[in-house]
């Protein structure tokens, strides 16, 4: 059986041609390969020209070794003057030579890039029988119709009547070939829009990662939903997907009644960097110093809620805990090492003997013992302590947490109370984001800090509002240790 299909590609493509004969092969279409089906001694510039003009569909293997390939461009025009049907499989995402556009603006595209094999070939070989049966439906001759009456009664008569025969059959033919190529136009769209397929997409991202979600099928109307948004989280406008806490969510794309979903598995990323801020190196014997760590990733995004391991060199001089507090037990100088993931950071803490007190304080008779004196408890937090406690609620803003803003609010008034509720609906618009934040103020003698935040979110008719508020945290120390008690705005929200 002579090939019906002729296949054009560049010889670096070479691979790529041949499966995709292959495919065609298996599917009981004849297929032309060059470097297979050309014999010596043979021209085979004749050959390919003749092969071309036998085939009914020519299939474009389309690269960038395509587009500078002139052997190519001269298949292609052949199949064009010929009136061969041509189908591209677009397997790099590249803009076709200007050469090549000229003869397939028009024509059918397959993306293959975005595609499977399996996907890719499926799609191809439906097509190609579509265009065949199209090219044999509007190909077949219809003979005009036999006379069966009597003989005209002279020639020229019979000659008038082949004539509007003749017109007859050439409008009946006109007719079934625009009605055939609206049947077969009909059915290969579906073909190719029939199945929504989402294109591939990673199949684990890290916190943080974001990715442009997209279609292999030719549906620009599929609605798109995340079954995790708190993994997951989809903008509607720009079909960007973003990756917002660990866990595992499905990416589901719909358009009518066809769907497809991937799943997707978010990981915290590993730490790239980490850095130990000490509000003071050295500290008396008996004090408590609090140790601030920042950690970003590869990307230079701040890790919220790191991982941390902490060690000292010296216990018997400085003892730390494991939220990195450190406690001062002996004079002398402890190496302070903090670890997230792969990465670690040290700090050198000088510990000195606190000052005798005098006879005269310690023989007083009228000082009694208060809660100053218990090591228990401490009068005043540290300012490490406070700026921690700080951290603590900038990244829950950030994260969009709004369980966790709701729960530390503790709202002592309805005012109070309004400005959560207002808080919460502005945490919970679309492309809400923390644009900028800074600690400002911190008062030991009031167990508090102050910083201020940024936001920006998206809100109705497409319209993006930039908010800012300052927050207030409060301190507690019921353990021994100064911790969050509450967090909570200071005045309205402004927004601009």
């Amino acid at each position: 059986m002579s090939a019906q299909v002729f296949i054009s590609y560049s010889n670096q493509d070479r691979a790529v041609a041949e499966s995709i004969h292959d495919a065609l092969e298996q599917a009981g279409i004849p297929a032309w390969l060059a470097h297979r089906d050309l014999t010596a001694g043979v021209s085979w510039s004749q050959r390919i020209v003749d092969e071309i003009h036998s085939s009914r569909v020519l299939v474009l293997v389309l690269s960038r070794h395509a587009n500078d390939s002139r052997y190519v461009v001269r298949e292609v025009a052949e199949a064009v003057d010929s009136q061969t049907s041509i189908v591209t499989v677009r397997i790099e995402e590249v803009i076709p030579s200007n050469a090549l556009k000229f003869f397939i603006a028009a024509e059918q595209w397959l993306d293959a890039y975005a595609m499977s094999r399996q996907q890719y070939q499926r799609r191809l070989i439906d097509a190609v029988r579509l265009l065949l049966a199209a090219s044999t439906l509007t190909g077949a001759a219809v003979e005009p119709p036999a006379h069966t009456g009597p003989m005209p009664p002279s020639t020229t008569t019979a000659r008038r009547i082949v004539r509007e025969h003749r017109g007859v059959v050439r409008v009946t033919i006109a007719v079934l070939a625009v009605t055939a190529a609206i049947i077969i136009g009909t059915r290969i769209l579906a073909a190719f829009e029939a199945v929504v397929t989402i294109a591939d997409q990673p199949a684990e991202l890290l916190v943080g990662d974001s990715i442009l979600l997209a279609l292999a099928s030719n549906h620009d109307a599929a609605v798109w939903s995340s079954s995790n948004p708190e993994v997951m989280s989809i903008s509607p406008d720009t079909r960007v997907s973003r990756a917002i806490g660990e866990g595992r969510a499905w990416l589901i794309a719909k358009a009518g009644s066809k769907s497809d979903s991937v799943i997707v598995t978010v990981k915290r990323p590993p730490a790239d960097s980490i850095s130990i801020a000490s509000p003071r190196s050295a500290i008396r014997v008996g004090d408590s110093l609090g140790l601030t760590v920042l950690v970003y990733d590869r990307a230079f995004r701040q890790i919220t809620d790191p991982e941390l391991r902490w060690s000292t060199d010296a216990p018997g001089i400085a003892a730390v805990n494991d939220r990195g507090v450190v406690d001062a037990n002996a004079p002398g100088r402890a190496r302070i090492t903090a670890r997230a993931d792969s990465v670690s950071a040290s700090v050198d803490v000088t510990v000195s003997a606190r000052s005798p007190r005098s006879p005269a304080m310690a023989a007083s008779p009228e000082r009694q013992p208060t809660d100053t004196d218990r090591p228990e408890i401490r009068a005043l937090p540290r300012e490490a302590e406070l700026t921690r406690a700080a951290n603590l609620c900038i990244a829950a803003l950030k994260k969009g947490d709004i369980q966790w803003i709701s729960a530390n609010y503790k709202p002592p008034t309805p005012a109070d109370q309004s400005n959560l509720d207002r808080l919460t609906t502005v945490m919970r618009q679309a492309r809400y984001t923390v644009s900028n934040s800074a600690i400002g103020v911190t008062q030991p003698e009031n167990r508090s800090a102050d910083f201020w935040a940024e936001f920006r979110y998206t809100a109705s008719f497409g319209r993006t509002v930039r908010a800012r508020s300052t927050f207030r945290v409060l301190t507690e120390n019921s353990t021994g240790t100064w911790r969050l008690d509450s967090c909570r705005t200071v005045g309205s929200i402004e927004t601009s």
